[in-house]
């Protein structure tokens, strides 16, 4: 289907959302991307605005982006961010597009105020490659299937973090059906910088950086419940 105007389509897409929370007239918009009514070609003509008979509260919004531009967009409009393969060692890579954004708002709006809401794999035990491993079929996907040559942002990505060539090799592996040595091919040192993976000592200590990265909220990915009692552990230790 058509993906024309990505930055206005977030944009309409948030403002639509708050013209139904706030129900203060019917919702209308003639925008870039969405119309309300629907205004195509093969529309009726038979539409109107309606609003919505659910009375609610604004409803926090939160946005998954990557690409500059829509970060911003989310820092200026949006309540939270959904990094995908946040890295805490990278955010010098971010800051200035959220910094901008939060300028675009205005309201004393900024990292004190805003929810990173960042996804980490955590994965308990003394190998510590064992456990990095468990995470390359899944970034391998993404890096290597998740799109094709030349349009696949998690590649892209993953290259502004410093692995370009191996990228591009994983993506070539994948995409000609050698997905087991896509999956090898996946660095322990990329897999390491976007989760918590070791004994407790290691994460705990490495729990730090994203702390000081102004990470928020942690959505814990594990399949060990061990893992999320301690992660639990150490988000009350630190209040």
């Amino acid at each position: 289907m058509p993906y024309s105007r990505p930055a206005a389509r977030i944009r309409e897409y948030v403002e639509i959302l708050h013209k139904i929370w706030d129900r203060e007239e019917p919702v209308s918009l003639n925008g870039k991307v969405h119309q309300m009514p629907y205004q195509g070609e093969d529309a009726t003509g038979l539409g109107k605005p309606l609003k919505s008979i659910l009375h609610s509260r604004r409803l926090p919004v939160y946005l998954a982006t990557m690409k500059p531009l829509s970060i911003r967009i989310t820092a200026e409009l949006a309540d939270g961010w959904l990094p995908i393969w946040y890295s805490p060692y990278r955010m010098d890579m971010f800051k200035p597009d959220l910094e901008k954004g939060f300028s675009k708002a205005g309201n004393g709006k900024s990292l004190e105020n805003f929810d990173i809401m960042a996804g980490c794999t955590v994965v308990i035990g003394d190998d510590i490659k064992a456990c990095l491993a468990q995470l390359k079929p899944t970034l391998a996907l993404y890096i290597g299937g998740m799109g094709a040559k030349g349009k696949n942002f998690h590649n892209e990505m993953v290259s502004k973090y410093g692995y370009a060539e191996v990228a591009s090799e994983i993506q070539d592996l994948y995409l000609s059906g050698k997905k087991q040595e896509a999956i090898q091919r996946i660095p322990d040192e990329l897999c390491d910088e976007i989760s918590l993976c070791g004994p407790p000592e290691r994460i705990r200590e490495r729990f730090g950086v994203w702390e000081k990265a102004g990470v928020s909220t942690m959505m814990v990915q594990s399949s060990q419940p061990e893992a999320l009692e301690l992660m639990a552990d150490i988000a009350g230790t630190r209040g």
